[in-house]
């Protein structure tokens, strides 16, 4: 009896991990763009997008550029061979639930991205064709547009192109509906045509499926044109279908979310102490410099004016909080002080004191395995503390005393919101 009910709690101890291990993977999303410097569009808009959706990003590079927040100076496509060699290394290892594609670069690297594409038929793809920057710098020519409508159209789940992408990738078509129609032709599943660059005065996009309009949606037209919201639709899309929402409640989502997205500023500082690209997104916003820019989705964006000063007058005693910081950085540690573990005999000769042991395997190829506990640095990792009660609110002072553990030092840059439940 006992050997039963030992063996009977040992396997419900082992299926309860396995579920908490399941609980924690994160739906992997695959993005092939170009890198911008601004963080505004490109990867790093990408990688934002999808670690706010609850994804993990998979970044390949497929161009260097030398941008603001206003237009793309110049670009240098990556080499096709490398563009495959970093995408094969992580499909390899790791299982990608999605594909999303923006700058391309090269007609080059179409070809290369289309060889990979290949071999996941049944892996969504969201393609976002980035044709020119902002500021109207061609990033694409005549063959990779012949290249996208021949090789990536026929893999593509959802294209996401604005009216001036669409009328060059269907330039036969008279209309947008023709575009749209040209584009489902040559194999795109569902088109989403955005209309931030028609003279309305309201952004209405529209999304086609099967030669048919199934629904039009009208949005408010902003003062300003902003930089990277078209790879925030893209990658928002591929991450809620990375998730297992169909392309159409995906696009629902996504448009929600790159419109109730808001960008709080922290430290107003002097305008020649930021740097070029944040001084023309300050400029563009027509607000002063901050040193810490932070977005955060919200349910009701209406609620919110752009300037508007949040305090903490928005949270009340009583109330429960989480709170996210980096923890304290203790610079680079070994393994004992960073993982605690055990020395190893101190006898003479031994020659194995504080080593960390072997971190190969016996195996072809050789790798080293994701997440070995090895010497780096030590700290400085982002923590959140949930479920602290609020002991008072100062309006007067801008200051909020919270009980318990606050990650970080002192004078450090921390972010409390409220539990979702």
């Amino acid at each position: 009896m006992f050997i039963r009910l030992y063996n009977y709690l040992t396997f419900n101890l082992f299926l309860f991990a396995i579920i908490i291990i399941t609980m924690k993977k994160l739906p992997i999303v695959m993005t092939f763009s170009g890198h911008d410097p601004s963080g505004g569009s490109g990867i790093q808009a990408d990688i934002e997008t999808l670690a706010s959706q609850g994804c993990l990003a998979t970044p390949v590079v497929t161009a260097l550029t030398a941008q603001d927040s206003h237009d793309v100076i110049e670009f240098k496509a990556i080499e096709a061979s490398h563009i495959i060699s970093q995408a094969r290394a992580v499909l390899k290892d790791m299982p990608v639930a999605a594909f999303k594609i923006g700058m391309i670069g090269s007609a080059d690297n179409a070809q290369a991205i289309h060889s990979i594409l290949q071999d996941y038929p049944d892996t969504p793809l969201v393609l976002d064709p980035v044709l020119a920057s902002g500021g109207g710098t061609q990033l694409g020519n005549e063959q990779l547009l012949h290249l996208i409508r021949d090789l990536l159209l026929p893999h593509t789940t959802v294209l996401t192109p604005n009216s001036v992408e669409a009328r060059l990738l269907a330039p036969e078509a008279d209309t947008l509906d023709g575009c749209a129609s040209a584009l489902l032709d040559r194999g795109a599943e569902y088109v989403l045509l955005t209309g931030t660059h028609e003279d309305t005065p309201h952004v209405i996009n529209t999304l086609y499926h099967a030669h048919q309009l199934l629904e039009s949606f009208t949005w408010e037209r902003l003062p300003h044109s902003y930089h990277g919201s078209g790879c925030t639709l893209a990658a928002c899309t591929a991450g809620m279908m990375a998730h297992g929402l169909d392309p159409f409640h995906a696009v629902h989502e996504a448009q929600d979310f790159t419109w109730n997205a808001l960008q709080l500023g922290f430290y107003e500082e002097k305008q020649e102490r930021a740097t070029k690209p944040m001084q023309g997104h300050h400029k563009k916003s027509g607000d002063a410099c901050f040193k810490h820019l932070k977005e955060f989705f919200v349910e009701n964006p209406d609620e919110y004016d752009l300037g508007q000063k949040i305090t903490v007058e928005m949270f009340n005693v009583g109330e429960r909080v989480n709170v996210a910081g980096a923890t304290k950085g203790r610079g680079f540690a070994g393994v004992i002080k960073r993982h605690g573990f055990h020395r190893g005999p101190m006898s003479h000769g031994s020659k194995n004191v504080r080593p960390p042991g072997s971190i190969g395997c016996s195996a072809t190829p050789a790798k080293v395995v994701k997440g070995k506990k090895m010497p780096g640095h030590y700290g400085n990792a982002r923590q959140t503390i949930r479920n602290l009660e609020i002991m008072d609110v100062r309006p007067e002072n801008n200051l909020v005393m919270i009980k318990g553990a606050i990650p970080g030092p002192k004078s450090g840059l921390i972010f409390i919101n409220k539990p979702k439940f």
